[in-house]
């Protein structure tokens, strides 16, 4: 069976898990998900694990030294493994496909090596023990004690496969991040709807037919009948099939590659001209609610729970604030010095024109407080001085 089978109709996405249940939801969540994840990070770590798993002096004939430091590596790489998964697997449903069936089955396979039968009874039996312990080891929660054993070159070779799938990905988001600004934010006005943009991409741009082309040999299709979002499975000997019970069938992709999936639904999503926008806080890809929301719901860090949205509205209230009262203070401003200088016009003759070019000055300090280039704080500082100093006066 393929590690992802996911299906994009309706302006949703189905996406069948490991216990039979199809997890829902908008179409689009998972390209923004993808490109949110920092793959490079993910596989950076991994290869450093991998380097680290052959650090062991080779001359080192310390039977005892060797078998700490193997389980001490073991268990680092748990950990390693436990990170990822409460990282990635609540994201996404595919997330957690990727983590907890991808790699863990991988690792299954990196702890077996073949042939097995090249061995000796005892060294199999010792294999086979460790291998249960360390999957066992895998799947509790980090609180767990266990000192066990395991080869580091299985490790290694299972990290070695992780990196490469993390490697993959990470090329798949570098390319496919700015084919999407392109059609989400192309200015272009000869192609000005989603479905233009992403036309005028998919008929000149070569390496974007390239990476669809590579891709999509990954893909192929499957159809599914569900019943309450579960895979429905008719056994006329145990199940009793109800004829109000509403049935669905969907068609559903199913790969090996998760980047493969996510090239598809870039796709879909252009095709279907669902719109994503950045956020006009942290620059990342979200599905708008309406044609005015500019930001996300993401938490922000180190602002206690507050959300892109909550800080936005603030920053927006914030703004209003800064425009009104630099507003005010800019026509405070001018009516004192315009009273000063026509009641000094005979002792100056030249105090009007002074004054005209302090209200031109006022006028363009108070365009960069509406356009946020600076604050009202700095606004006051700078046009917010003494009669005087405005017009150029001695005192």
């Amino acid at each position: 069976m393929p590690y992802y089978e996911m299906s994009l109709e309706n302006g949703r996405e189905y996406i069948y898990e490991n216990n039979f249940d199809v997890a829902e939801a908008a179409m689009g969540l998972w390209l923004i998900v993808f490109l949110d994840v920092d793959w490079l990070g993910y596989q950076t770590l991994a290869e450093q694990l991998w380097e680290e798993g052959d650090t062991i002096p080779p001359e080192c004939g310390d039977q005892d030294y060797i078998e700490q430091w193997q389980i001490g590596y073991a268990r680092k790489v748990a950990e390693w493994y436990w990170h990822l998964k409460s990282e990635l697997s609540p994201q996404h449903p595919l997330l957690k496909l990727l983590v907890e069936q991808q790699f863990h089955n991988h690792l299954l396979v990196a702890l077996q090596p073949d042939p097995m039968y090249e061995l000796s009874p005892e060294m199999q039996r010792k294999l086979q023990s460790a291998c249960l312990e360390y999957m066992e080891l895998i799947d509790k929660p980090s609180e767990s004690d266990s000192q066990c054993w395991v080869h580091p070159d299985y490790l290694r070779e299972w990290l070695r496969f992780v990196a490469q799938i993390l490697h993959q990905l990470h090329d798949c988001q570098q390319k496919l991040t700015p084919l999407l600004d392109r059609v989400m934010h192309g200015e272009d006005e000869n192609h000005d709807s989603i479905l233009s943009r992403y036309y005028a991409l998919q008929k000149f741009d070569l390496p974007f037919q390239c990476l669809v082309e590579s891709s999509y040999r990954f893909l192929s299709p499957q159809f599914h009948i569900t019943k309450r979002r579960k895979m429905y499975r008719y056994d006329k000997n145990k199940v009793r099939y109800y004829e109000d019970e509403k049935l669905e069938g969907h068609t559903y992709m199913a790969t090996d590659a998760l980047h493969a999936l996510t090239i598809w639904e870039f796709e879909m999503v252009c095709a279907h001209e669902i719109q994503l926008r950045r956020c006009a806080h942290c620059n990342r890809y979200f599905i708008p609610y309406s044609v005015v929301n500019c930001y996300c719901d993401r938490p922000v860090e180190g602002k206690n729970g507050k959300t892109c949205k909550d800080i936005g509205a603030m920053s927006k209230h914030q703004q209003k604030v800064n425009r009104d009262e630099a507003k005010k203070l800019y026509r405070k401003v001018c009516n004192r010095i315009q009273t000063a200088a026509k009641r000094r016009m005979v002792q100056y003759p030249d105090i009007l024109r002074q004054y005209k070019e302090a209200q031109l000055r006022g006028q363009e300090l108070l365009e960069q407080v509406e356009t946020g280039q600076i604050t009202y704080e700095e606004f006051q500082e700078q046009f917010d001085k003494t009669t005087e100093e405005l017009l150029g006066i001695p005192k």
